[in-house]
């Protein structure tokens, strides 16, 4: 798996992590399929915000109202680590609950972005593109929309 990640989006979550160290931040990743196109931060209420975050509920429920209007998808959340890497801690693979959504950390000692894909104890790292723009996202052609092309292309010659 591939996911485009812009960096003007990149550069607001590492801000955001290096203005709250040395507390974890965290937040909702918005967009379309491999693409994410928005960041929204939520703010972090766990009790020992050093070492854990917990999203504050009624932000996140905004966060994926925000989603919905904007017919954008909820692909994942991300969180930093103030004093550690872009790995999954094992903390955060016994905590997730969301085995098709992204984990992104942020990792603002090592000024490292990584994604994961993590289902049970497995944490599989994503591939993230930097970019300007992000790419397209592949979109599936139907079966009918296949063969509406096949016969624009006869009716064509």
């Amino acid at each position: 798996m591939v996911v485009h990640l812009a960096r003007s989006l990149a550069e607001q979550m590492m801000a955001e992590a290096e203005r709250a160290a040395p507390e974890e931040i965290c937040g909702v990743l918005l967009g379309k399929r491999d693409i994410i196109t928005a960041v929204v931060p939520i703010p972090n209420i766990a009790a020992s915000r050093a070492r854990t975050f917990v999203l504050e509920p009624a932000a996140l429920i905004q966060a994926f109202a925000r989603a919905e209007a904007a017919e954008q998808e909820v692909i994942g959340f991300y969180h930093s680590h103030p004093k550690h890497g872009a790995q999954p801690s094992p903390t955060d693979i016994r905590e997730w609950h969301y085995p098709d959504l992204l984990m992104v950390i942020v990792g603002a000692a090592s000024r490292k972005i990584a994604a994961w894909q993590v289902r049970g104890v497995e944490a599989t790292p994503v591939e993230l593109i930097f970019s300007d723009t992000p790419a397209a996202p592949e979109i599936p052609l139907s079966n009918a929309g296949k063969i509406a092309i096949i016969v624009s292309v006869v009716l064509a010659i």
